[in-house]
């Protein structure tokens, strides 16, 4: 019986090669990648072309820390959160932090504007996977589009906002009567996610130009995941009661992951975290506690 039901899930997966190779799926891919790291760029622009051969991608020029003045916040009209230290090491935010915030945020200002119905984000990390995080298995081309099917079926019957592709679990998924998909809990990474543009709107739709968190928060709280959200809600939430959540979900079985961790020592470069502390005053006014970490 196992080979039966074995043969019937290879002959499933084989029908649908041939058709993946010419498809188009129904999303722009953007990535998000700093002027000056070209070697990135040319790495991520491989990787897209290799895995999504018919599909039109966009690199999108991130805001980079290095060129980033608190004088250049004030005339964007952003600031950090009062009172926001980070979770772990009780810092302010760093000018990376808020740089990569930024480049999301107008990234999906530009879906909006352009009225893009569905993007994939990728950073200029993001490596394809199949067989889940950090395994060894080669990567499975016909796998991946398989799978990446699947998931996009089941989204679009929930009517999702937005689908993680890669993550990092903070806390346990929410309970979710799903089949490939997850609703996930507390998460960190912005390494690739699916992004609709009633989702691009909901996340423009709060006061967070004017308290800005960091990427990786915001989403999370933006689906009612995020354990600081009540500290929060009331700087993000300010000027619009009425914002609604995002519907969000995660594949099961990740399909992306980051091309390097901290372990690779040689590799390993993170624009994030080797930048300046914000040292204006309203990161300072007041002190969340917690325990939880956000180490990468």
């Amino acid at each position: 019986m196992n080979y039966l039901v074995n043969a019937i899930i290879f002959l499933n997966i084989l029908s649908s090669f041939a058709e993946n190779r010419r498809q188009n799926f129904n999303f722009k891919i953007f990535f998000i990648n700093l002027d000056r790291r070209e070697e990135r760029r040319r790495e991520t622009e491989a990787e897209i072309q290799s895995v999504f051969p018919n599909v039109a991608f966009q690199r999108f020029s991130a805001i980079d820390a290095q060129q980033l003045s608190e004088e250049d916040l004030v005339k964007l009209g952003a600031r950090t959160m009062p009172g926001y230290l980070d979770p772990y090491s009780k810092r302010p935010m760093k000018m990376g932090e808020v740089a990569c915030f930024l480049s999301h945020y107008f990234l999906w200002a530009e879906i909006v504007t352009r009225e893009i119905p569905l993007a994939l984000i990728l950073e200029d990390d993001a490596q394809f996977i199949t067989g889940g995080v950090a395994q060894k298995e080669p990567f499975n081309f016909h796998l991946f589009h398989f799978e990446l099917n699947k998931l996009l079926l089941e989204f679009s019957s929930y009517n999702g906002d937005l689908l993680y592709l890669g993550r990092k679990l903070m806390s346990d998924n929410v309970p979710c009567d799903c089949d490939y998909l997850v609703r996930p809990g507390y998460s960190y990474w912005t390494v690739a996610y699916l992004l609709t543009l009633d989702g691009a709107k909901k996340l423009l739709s709060t006061n967070i130009l004017s308290s800005v968190v960091p990427v990786d928060e915001y989403l999370p709280l933006m689906y009612g995941q995020n354990p600081f959200a009540e500290n929060w809600k009331h700087s993000i939430f300010a000027q619009n009661k009425t914002t609604k959540y995002l519907s969000a979900f995660s594949a099961k079985y990740l399909l992306v992951q980051p091309r390097w961790f901290p372990s690779d020592q040689e590799m390993y470069v993170s624009d994030t975290e080797n930048s300046q502390l914000v040292q204006n005053d309203c990161c300072h006014e007041q002190k969340y506690e917690s325990t939880l970490h956000r180490d990468l």
